[in-house]
């Protein structure tokens, strides 16, 4: 399939009909939507445009990026829980499109299964059902500093 250099411009409009809000993180253009089951789960959607720039990255520099982060309600550094599949640019715009709604979705749809499930008892981050450890990783902080 050939490379497609999707107009920010549907990009953005897409994720903001979805309910998505704008933010930046470090130069790059990033859409995020809190949760409504638990809002210190995140979607993000990094879309590989720059602050100040009207495209997305050229040809093969970049795809875009969708992960599911854990932000603590009283600030502080937000944690990956789940990256998504990378959506690579390349069919058409409305596949491309398609495909960076329905990586959120899937986040989204675990973001709600992870509201679910017991709060860590250290740091109140969400827990994996399956291993019992902190989605925030606080167990790797305190094994290290034991």
């Amino acid at each position: 399939m050939a490379y497609n250099p999707v107009p920010s411009e549907l990009i953005f409009k897409t994720l903001e009909d979805a309910g998505f809000t704008e933010s930046v993180v470090g130069r790059e253009i990033v859409y995020e939507r809190a949760n409504h089951r638990l809002p210190t789960l995140v979607v993000r959607v990094f879309t590989s445009a720059k602050v100040g720039r009207d495209q997305v990255a050229e040809r093969g520099k970049d795809a875009i990026r969708v992960v599911l982060v854990y932000r603590p309600e009283g600030g502080g550094q937000t944690k990956a829980v789940k990256k998504g599949k990378r959506v690579f640019r390349t069919g058409a715009t409305e596949d491309i499109l398609k495909r960076m709604m329905d990586r959120a979705r899937e986040l989204y749809t675990m973001a709600n299964w992870m509201s679910t499930v017991p709060a860590c008892k250290n740091c109140g981050a969400p827990c994996y059902r399956e291993s019992k450890r902190c989605a925030a990783y606080c167990y790797f902080k305190r094994k290290a500093a034991a």
